[in-house]
């Protein structure tokens, strides 16, 4: 299977269970393998973030955060699956969804969550990394989801 097909097919509910399946033990590999030019760079791209006024800069920001942190693994694998999930983000179902959801007061909650997580990479504990990845991307599952919960 094509990862274009992939990216057209998958839903905003699918990309979820996905990230969410991934995305916390890559935090804390993260841990392990990044360095100090990987930490500073997720760090300036929070930063950044915290300027921008449109709701796609914010999420241009933070795809390349989860992205940077993915890389920050040396893992090709969870490079090329950050790379799906940037596919997935950029088709039109995810947008209209983040549209409706996503509020001003929202991107400060997860601009915070993205300082957690990356203050846990930093201080190189995988364990408060994973959890904070895994907090996060439960909130933005909420968020999205409401009808569909899933617990804290």
């Amino acid at each position: 299977i094509g990862s274009d097909f992939v990216a057209r097919s998958a839903s905003p509910i699918d990309l979820m269970q996905f990230r969410l399946a991934l995305e916390p033990d890559i935090a804390a590999s993260s841990v392990e393998r990044a360095g100090s030019a990987d930490i500073e760079r997720m760090q300036s791209t929070i930063d950044a973030s915290r300027s921008v006024g449109s709701l796609q800069e914010f999420e241009d920001l933070d795809d390349e955060l989860h992205r940077t942190i993915a890389a920050s693994c040396r893992n090709p694998l969870f490079l090329a699956a950050a790379t799906l999930i940037t596919a997935v983000r950029t088709q039109a179902k995810w947008g209209s969804l983040k549209k409706r959801t996503l509020t001003d007061q929202l991107r400060g909650v997860h601009t915070a969550e993205h300082i957690t997580i990356v203050d846990a990479i930093r201080r190189r504990d995988a364990g408060a990394a994973h959890d904070a990845m895994r907090q996060h991307l439960v909130n933005v599952h909420n968020m999205m989801f409401p009808a569909n919960l899933l617990a804290r």
